[in-house]
């Protein structure tokens, strides 16, 4: 209710979700899915190319990959884009899904640093390998800084202490001495 001067209007204020038909608010959030493809059916054929957006948002109708699964005061169950949660203005529900994206990207940094970990190791490993296998004509050739050290010494060198980019640098230019 709100009064204006000596009159008191009725107001009421209805939820996003509500008046697209979603249910009664309040609603609670129930999880994140994530819906890419591609999806198996229940003939065991599969639809959707990896990694394409395979949800659809029941608010909006926009092709999702993250749904955010809500549940409504009377019990029916939908899911949302970020976007429409970011649209609806419910406080409640921007808390709660703003603890869920940070742990979203969270996640998928932790799982890039696991996946350039593994290839860094991969080539190192791929890097000695390679510096054994051309020993003998790496020592041949002069240290590109130091006097008295060889190629094989600054090969070794950055074994050891180079990033990933510097070790794949050197992968390829030990490939090509095999040519």
């Amino acid at each position: 209710m709100r009064t204006i001067g000596s009159d008191t209007i009725q107001t009421s204020t209805v939820h996003a979700f509500e008046a697209a038909g979603l249910g009664k608010a309040p609603y609670t959030f129930t999880g994140l899915s994530v819906l890419k493809g591609p999806i198996t059916l229940k003939d065991g054929s599969q639809v959707g190319a990896p990694g394409q957006p395979m949800g659809t948002c029941h608010f909006c109708g926009t092709g999702i990959m993250y749904a955010y699964n809500l549940r409504s005061a009377d019990g029916k169950e939908f899911y949302v884009g970020c976007d429409c949660i970011e649209k609806s203005g419910d406080k409640g529900l921007l808390r709660v899904v703003s603890v869920v994206e940070k742990q979203k990207r969270q996640a998928q940094n932790d799982a890039r640093r696991a996946k350039k970990a593994e290839k860094t190791k991969a080539a190192r490993e791929e890097m000695k390998a390679l510096m054994e296998k051309h020993r003998t004509a790496l020592e041949a050739l002069p240290h590109p800084s130091y006097p008295g050290k060889t190629k094989y010494d600054h090969a070794e060198f950055c074994l050891r202490y180079a990033g990933s980019f510097a070790v794949t640098v050197w992968v390829e230019a030990l490939r090509k001495m095999e040519a």
